[in-house]
């Protein structure tokens, strides 16, 4: 796997679990306040954006790796 990819894949299980773990904590502490949303929507914007980011110049950065590597 490609290190951009690995990266890429890494910040998405990253983002399910902290945001799963917050939620509960959010459930449990304040449930007339989920203040969780603004955390998730925020995280999530910057994780599409790194997403697009990926798939629109990706392949450039891992050749770019490579090569620096080599």
């Amino acid at each position: 796997m490609k290190l951009n990819t690995k990266k890429l894949l890494m910040s998405w299980i990253s983002y399910v679990i902290v945001c799963a773990f917050l939620t509960f904590v959010n459930y449990t502490t304040t449930p007339h306040n989920w203040w969780v949303v603004w955390v998730i929507a925020g995280w999530g914007l910057g994780q599409l954006l790194s997403t697009c980011r990926y798939f629109l110049y990706g392949s450039d950065e891992d050749e770019q790796t490579n090569k620096l590597s080599q």
